[in-house]
Parts: C-alpha cells; structure tokens; sequence
C-alpha cells in the first residue's frame, strides 16, 4: 500500500470538528472535496450525541462545492452544476436528514430517502442544502430487517459498517530512531481500507481488505511526534471512524520515556496490615494480561483479546501476542471462577514463538488490590493450573473508611508501585505523575535513589493529581506541530523564545541542546505567557549554572586556507540531508565554527544549526541557523578560494527587483504563514505577491499555501534581502504591512 503524496494545485480540505461548543462555526468557499473530510455533529432526535460524517467526492475529476457551513447540529451546503458531493455516516442507527434551505430546484439527492449515506449533485442553478443526522427515519419506510441466519432474502440490502477496528505502530512502541516503521491494522466487517501521514488521507487510494494488514510505512521526514491515519469501509459502503496511532521519532536515539523504576528488589514500606473476614464475589474481579518479550502488554480490556465465556463462571481468554496475523490463537488461557475461595487458572495451549509473563489483577469494586505473577514463561505453563484463594490476600476487600494518606509519606517524596510511572506525593496529598523522562530529569537529572516504593493498594488509596510540570529555566520545550520554542516560567508558563539569537543569550553557544519534544499531549499542562524578545525578559536566577556564553564576533579568529569545491545553491535548515550538508559541515569544521569532535553526517542537526549561527554572527548576518541567500553568499567566498564581496549576490538579486507600487493589502497579516495553512490570510497574500510580481500571473489563487505560494516568499523575501525561508514570520509580515 503506498501512501506517496500526489501534489496538486487544488485546495486540500482537512477538517476534523469536534463541535463541542454550539457556537462554533466553519464557513468555506469554493471547496475542492478531493479527499477524505469528517465532521462530527450532534443528532437533531436524541439529545447531546455525536455521530461522524465522512464527506468525500468518489473518483477524479475531483468536483467543487460552491460553500460550507458548519454548526453544531448541521452542515448547509451551495451546490452549483458542477457540484457533486458524497456523504456517509460512520456508525450504524445513525441517518442522514436532507432538506432544501433555498435556490432552484436543479439538484438531486440520492437515494431520496433517509440513508446512512447519500450523494448530492448539482445540475442546474444554484441550490443551498441542509445535511442533518437522525436516528430515526421519518417520512421513509424502515430499512428490511437483515435475513434469517444471515442468508439471502428480498426487499433491500442491510447496511454492514465496518467494527472492532485498530491500528498499531511497531507493536505499540513509543519511540523510534527511524522513519520506516511497521504499521498493523485490522477490522472486521471491512473490505476496503485506506492510509495517511494525514487526516484527509491526501494522496493515498483505497485498496483491498483482506484480514490483518502488517506492512512497512513511511513516515513524514524529520524528528518529532508522527502519525498515522486509517479508515476502513465496508461491502455497503460505510465507513469506519478515522483512527489514529502515534509514534515518537529520534534520530539520535530512544530515551526510556517515563521515568526507570527504582531496583525492584527494594522493600514495599509502609505496610497496611487488614484482614478480610468476608468477600463479596459480585465485587471481585479479575484482569488476565501478558507481557511480551519486547515490553508490550496484552490484556483483557484491550484490542489484542478475544474472550469466549463458557458459562457464568469460566472464560477463554485467547491472545494475540505480536499484533501481526491476528488469528487470536498465540495464547490461550482459561480462569475458572467459581467462587472467591478458588480462582483457578489454567494455561491451555501456546501457539507462538515468544515466551510471555502471565499475570493477573485482582479487583475489588474496581480497584486493583493485587497483582500477581503467575508464570514467568508461557511455554513451561502449558496444561498447569494454579489456584487463587482471595481470602489470602490481605486488604483485598478494604473499602470502606479509605486511607486519607499513606503512613510514613511525607509531601515531597517520589513514589511509584508495581509499575513504571513514578509520582510526586503532593501537600494536596495527591499523587503527580511525571509524564514523561524528560520532564523528571529536569528536576532530578536521572536520580532515582529517592523514589520509595509502595503497595498498588497504598497507590490506589491516593487521589490522582495533576501532572507534573518542567523545572522553570531548565530546559526549553517544544511539540511538532508548532514551530515556537518556549522557555518554562514559573508557574508552569510557557513564553516564546522569538529569536535564535534570544535562545543563544539564554541558554549559550549550545541552546539547541537544551530543547526538549513535548508530546501535544501533556502541552495543556501549561499555560502560554508573554513572548520573549530579549534576554532581559526573562528571570536570570533560573537558567542553568552551566551554559557556556556566546563569545562575541570579534573574538573569533576563523581559520585561514580553508578551500570548498562545491557551490552551495540549496535552502538549508535544520532537518536536511541533501548532498551540500556535508561539504557545509566539512567547511564549518575547518573554518572552526563546528567543533572538530563533532562527528559529520551529512544531516543538518542542532550541532550544524549552532555552527551556523557562530558563522553568521562572526559575518555580520542575521543569526537565524538556517542557510539563506546571505549565508550561501558568505559560504561560497570559500568556493575555489575566491573572496568576494559577501553582500555582492544579495545586492545584485535585489536590483533585479521591480516594484509595483500601485500595490497594496487587503488586511493586516497577524498569523505565522507556512507551507500546509488554509486560514483567511492565505488568499490575501498571494493577491498581494502576484501583485507585486513573485507570485506567477498565470496561476490562480486558491487561498492554500502549497509549493508555489513558498517560492513566492522566497522571491519576496530574497527581494528585501531577507533569508529565504519561505515562512511569512515576524519580519516578513512587518514588511508586508506595509502595503496596507
């Protein structure tokens, strides 16, 4: 299956609304429906509930929708004669409601009746259609019931929607040091399916269901959060809810990702001495899971389980191990509970390779009391049976008069139990997770000599708190899907850094190595502050004590001699890889402005990044740390040894610039504008650009920042001697203001 990005000059409409709030609203124009599009709606019938609706046009030539209206409980469409337009729920007992709002009467809706799904096309004047969501079917006749046994049987086809379905990234692993990773999928009822490195599934197909699906993916370039994207449709042409899974991309290595546990053998302190004279049975409970030789867990209450009850009191449990052919048959174990005195457990067959820990969580009301290890090897447990007696357990069906506290806790101490996470006991007396390893080493840089280790009933007893925020000053943080670096405040503040050269008085010469990936997760943690425009912004007493100051230009004597054979045409940034990093970072290394321990590779990471702002400081050029056209000119002095002029290329590119001054905008341009945005300000900038003549005449605005409206930048900002970095950042939006 391949997932390779079809670039076209059309609008991309990406939409996911979750419409929570009743006043939110989505109105777009001349709307290109080339791709898969969800809206989440309230239904008009049955009070506050969600159903998704999938929009989407069939097969090229992609069809245009005049505009769209989006409300909390309907979608108005305008239709043209050239509009045609598919929509279709993703859960069964969930309909689709078509009533005429205004226009002409040229359109038709098929079927006419309420339906899971229907497609709208235009065919003469301009019409304005409004798409509810019921679940009941009035003015129609109800659908036929599905056959006896599942046989055939007249009268209409019973709708199939697509269940149970999943996707996981390399065996449910958070991290990884490389772009290509397996991806596994699955769903019953389904016979089509379709991937993405995003939402609306550009440029990928839909192609054949059959089974599992475990294959090779790639994922977008670069370091950071990545995800992948699936749905799946059915015989009858409903589709399944868009899912997603989420991977962390290092290059430079996987860190654990939540704090190490301390040594295991450590005493469980304090104890809660209680009997248990009398057990309810309704109460107790059980959770049967394995762990994986790799660290993945497989239990009952996830997606890798199939339980088959025999009668009120014994279950299969089958287990699907790897997640790869999903046959649900790599383990099979049976729990008999008959009564709270013997809870058996037998291990009946293994039918893979790896060898599992078998466990089991022992709850009452819903509270995990004990958590057992009953096998340390899968395969020497086969046909063995041992018996749980619940009355051994002390504190198994302590309920009432909840601790308030855990004897011997102080507030401040680290605590974890049986598992990985390791908690802050707050003076709120709640527990505070670290969520992530990062986010512990800012406080306790890798020590876990502290950390005191408690039952997982002590754990239960204490109320889960808020999670636990960066140190301020010690590190700076940022997520994938914003370009900002944030310096943490007190309070668990976050304040922009606005430039590389703010972060380099902060934080020194090596600033990017104190930016940590945040996942978008854990970044509501925080609230967002006043930006930083300079150093003096920000509190100094909480930066590290170890950073190493930026040295002034004129401190640094370059080496001489240093030659280059290549001619550096590229933009270059942090992330690139292309065939001018390694002469760059081989004549950085000679000139001494990349460290001659620094091992070259060819990609353009932190370390390339600082040598570049070192050059660009000592060469009188804005310190941004990626290669413009000013930073190519002053690098290519070295080209053959022939110094030149540094500013010669940039005055001469300049020059060459003729602007129409009969040009000027139509708003003030607020927002930082990038390869992907489709926001009001978009259209706006490329009327302004081809006005002033970077953007080609011959090509139509769209209101999308695709390739084209990039190279626009490039060329404006190239005009006004600015580094090419085809963003519309701070500078470049000054500028463009102007024209107002």
């Amino acid at each position: 299956m391949g997932n390779s990005l079809h670039f076209k000059r059309k609008i991309y409409l990406a939409i996911l609304i979750l419409l929570l709030l009743p006043s939110l609203v989505l109105a777009v124009n001349d709307i290109d429906l080339n791709a898969i599009t969800a809206f989440q709606l309230f239904t008009i019938d049955a009070g506050p509930v969600l159903t998704t609706v999938v929009a989407g046009s069939v097969t090229p030539p992609w069809q245009q929708v005049s505009s769209l209206s989006v409300q909390n409980n309907y979608i108005d469409i305008t239709l043209d004669n050239a509009s045609s337009i598919t929509f279709n729920t993703t859960s069964g007992g969930q309909y689709l409601q078509i009533t005429k709002q205004g226009g002409s009467n040229d359109y038709t809706v098929s079927p006419s009746c309420v339906t899971s799904q229907a497609t709208l096309t235009g065919t003469g004047g301009t019409v304005t259609l409004r798409l509810q969501v019921t679940s009941t079917l009035p003015g129609c006749a109800t659908p036929p019931p599905p056959p006896p046994g599942g046989g055939g049987g007249g009268g209409g086809t019973t709708s199939v929607f697509p269940k149970n379905y999943l996707i996981v990234i390399n065996n449910g692993s958070t991290c990884t040091e490389s772009s290509n990773v397996s991806v596994t999928v699955s769903s019953q009822n389904a016979e089509q399916v379709i991937m993405g490195n995003n939402s609306n599934f550009i440029g990928s197909n839909w192609e054949p269901y059959i089974g599992g699906i475990n294959q090779s993916w790639e994922l977008i370039p670069g370091d950071g959060w990545k995800t992948v994207f699936v749905m799946f449709k059915s015989s009858t042409n409903n589709y399944s809810q868009i899912i997603s899974d989420t991977i962390l991309v290092q290059s430079e290595g996987c860190p654990p990702y939540v704090p190490a546990p301390p040594d295991p053998t450590d005493p469980i302190d304090p104890s809660l001495p209680v009997s248990c004279s009398v057990i309810d049975c309704n109460k107790l409970d059980y959770n049967l899971y394995i762990i994986n030789p790799d660290g993945s867990i497989r239990s009952m209450d996830n997606g890798y389980v199939q339980i088959e009850s025999l009668d009120g009191s014994i279950k299969i449990i089958n287990f699907e191990d790897s997640g790869s052919d999903y046959d649900y048959n790599d383990l099979k174990v049976m729990v008999n509970k008959r009564d709270c005195k013997n809870i058996e457990v037998t291990v009946l067959e293994v039918n893979g390779s790896w060898h599992h820990k078998v466990k089991i969580a022992l709850l009452y009301n819903n509270v995990v009391k004990q958590d057992i290890l009953l096998w340390d090897d899968s395969h020497l447990a086969v046909n063995e049976t041992i018996s749980l007696n619940a009355y051994n357990y002390s504190n198994i069906c302590e309920t009432e008069d909840p601790v308030p506290g855990v004897i011997g806790l102080n507030f401040g101490t680290l605590i974890k139990a049986s598992l990985d996470p390791v908690y802050l006991y707050g003076s709120d007396s709640k527990r505070h997770v670290f969520p992530s390893r990062g986010t512990y080493d800012s406080y306790f840089n890798g020590d876990f000599s502290k950390v005191k280790k408690i039952s997982d009933l002590q754990l239960s007893e204490i109320t889960l708190g808020s999670n636990v925020t960066y140190q301020p000053g010690v590190r700076m943080i940022k997520i994938q899907s914003d370009p900002k670096v944030y310096a943490v405040d007190n309070g668990a503040v976050l304040r922009w850094v606005t430039t590389e050269f703010v972060a380099q008085q902060l934080y020194g010469v090596d600033w990017a190595k104190f930016i940590d990936d945040v996942s978008p997760a854990f970044f509501t943690d925080y609230t967002v502050g006043v930006e930083i425009t300079q150093a003096l912004d920000y509190p100094k007493d909480l930066l590290p004590q170890n950073i190493v100051p930026v040295p002034p230009a004129s401190s640094f004597i370059e080496n001489t001699g240093c030659t280059i054979d290549v001619e550096f045409t590229e933009f270059l940034s942090q992330g690139s890889n292309n065939a001018e990093v390694l002469p760059m970072q081989e004549l950085l290394q000679c000139l001494g402005y990349l460290s001659a321990d620094e091992i070259i590779n060819g990609y353009f990471g932190p370390a390339t990044e600082v040598s570049v702002i070192k050059f660009q400081a000592a060469k009188g050029i804005e310190q941004v740390g990626y290669v413009g056209p000013g930073t190519r000119s002053a690098l290519n002095n070295y080209f053959e040894s022939g110094i030149e002029d540094p500013q010669s290329s940039e005055t001469e590119s300049e020059s060459s610039f003729v602007e129409n001054t009969s040009c000027s905008a139509s708003i003030i341009f607020t927002d930082e504008l990038l390869l992907g945005s489709n926001n009001v300000q978009v259209r706006p900038l490329q009327e302004l650009l081809k006005c002033l003549g970077t953007f080609p005449v011959d090509i139509d605005v769209t209101g999308y920042f695709g390739p084209v409206t990039e190279e626009a930048v490039n060329k404006f900002q190239e005009a006004n001697g600015f580094d090419q970095a085809g963003v519309v950042g701070p500078l470049t939006r000054e500028l463009l203001n102007k024209y107002k």
